[in-house]
């Protein structure tokens, strides 16, 4: 018989009778009832072997006698080695309830698009289905706030939360002038999608500060603020976002929970715990497969990186609207945000299959850029009262 086939024999007998087994792989039924002793006998033979008969073992038993008749000595010396247990020499001993050690959190936030409206077919009512639109956008803010707290819950038993390092990574507006067609696909103009992101995301931060003792916003624009066509023909002050992010640090300007970094530049850099982040929305990377994106990534960082040869530990982007972790060397990974928008036709277009509302939540400590990180789906079906 094949591996396959006594696999298969071992999960129907006893169910099946050797007859029924037998029809079923198309055998003789004697070679099945042959079959059938021989791995009883071996069963046997394992569990009355006295190196594996003690009942306090933890290690799935061994059939030594698969070893070959070898020279007595050699046997007993082999048997002997596989008997060592590498784990009762280097114990485990538990750190639960020692929060000595600071841990930062940190929350990714991109590709919100305030103000979008998506629509797509729905096979079940023959009709267009909204799947984002403002009062989802809120359905989903609630959604994340709680994720974000049950994690905290779960996770403040062990780690000593110092504080929370916010990425907004850009795409926060839709904006309604940049792309030929859009304002179909806009529900408010962008001065209003502006002051509605300013107020969602006060009071988020709101929330998010009655579990961390301080916040860090690092606000990156994305080419959706951008208020040309060309993202390089204006500068970073011309981007609605980054006027979005001056607005909240005025609201935060006597706070001192929460502290607002808006770089002068798309790109940025910061240092947490002694790890470098490398931050950027995104859209200066080309390409849809992952093969191609870690190469556009790499591409792109060779050419910022002339002064860090040694590169960054985690490099953040959002703007492709499906998370993924990626490593791009062995010190080095890529992490790509998800969007707010369930079934996006933005990403159905880039992938050909429809993605889920998701944000990265991961944790750092002194020892690992990445020492835990959570996908929050906070798919907006989920009832939730706005």
């Amino acid at each position: 018989m094949s591996s396959e086939e006594v696999e298969l024999l071992k999960k129907l007998y006893p169910i099946k009778t050797s007859k029924e087994i037998a029809q079923m792989l198309n055998r003789t039924r004697d070679s099945v009832k042959a079959k059938i002793k021989r791995l009883q006998t071996l069963d046997r033979q394992i569990k009355t072997h006295p190196a594996v008969s003690n009942s306090n073992q933890l290690i799935a038993p061994i059939n030594y006698s698969i070893i070959p008749e070898l020279d007595v000595d050699l046997r007993d010396e082999l048997i002997k080695k596989i008997q060592q247990n590498i784990f009762q020499k280097n114990v485990y001993k538990s750190k639960h309830h020692r929060k000595n050690e600071s841990e930062v959190a940190v929350l990714v936030l991109s590709d919100i698009h305030f103000g979008s409206v998506n629509k797509v077919y729905s096979p079940k009512t023959q009709k267009e289905e909204i799947t984002y639109n403002n009062v989802i956008r809120q359905q989903e803010l609630c959604l994340l706030r709680n994720s974000i707290f049950q994690i905290y819950d779960l996770l403040s038993k062990s780690y000593n939360f110092s504080e929370l390092y916010v990425f907004l990574l850009g795409d926060i507006i839709t904006n309604d002038r940049i792309f030929k067609g859009q304002i179909w696909e806009i529900e408010t103009p962008y001065g209003i999608q502006i002051w509605d992101a300013v107020r969602d995301l006060s009071y988020l931060f709101n929330e998010l500060k009655t579990h961390f003792r301080k916040i860090n916003v690092v606000s990156i624009t994305g080419n959706h603020g951008r208020s040309l066509p060309d993202t390089y023909e204006e500068p970073i002050e011309n981007n609605f976002e980054y006027q979005l992010y001056k607005i909240l640090e005025v609201v935060f300007k006597n706070d001192p929970q929460v502290n607002m970094i808006i770089p002068k530049t798309r790109f940025y850099s910061v240092n947490i715990l002694g790890h470098s982040y490398f931050l950027h929305h995104g859209d200066a990377m080309r390409g849809t497969t992952l093969n191609y994106l870690v190469k556009s990534a790499k591409d792109l960082l060779t050419s910022v990186l002339v002064d860090l040869p040694r590169g960054y530990d985690l490099y953040v982007i959002g703007h492709f609207h499906k998370a993924h972790l990626l490593d791009l060397n062995e010190s080095s990974t890529l992490m790509i945000n998800g969007s707010f928008i369930r079934r996006d036709n933005y990403s159905f277009k880039i992938y050909k299959q429809y993605t889920k509302p998701v944000q990265w939540f991961f944790g750092i400590n002194k020892k690992r850029s990445i020492t835990w990180h959570f996908k929050l789906d906070f798919d907006s079906r989920t009832k939730i009262k706005i």
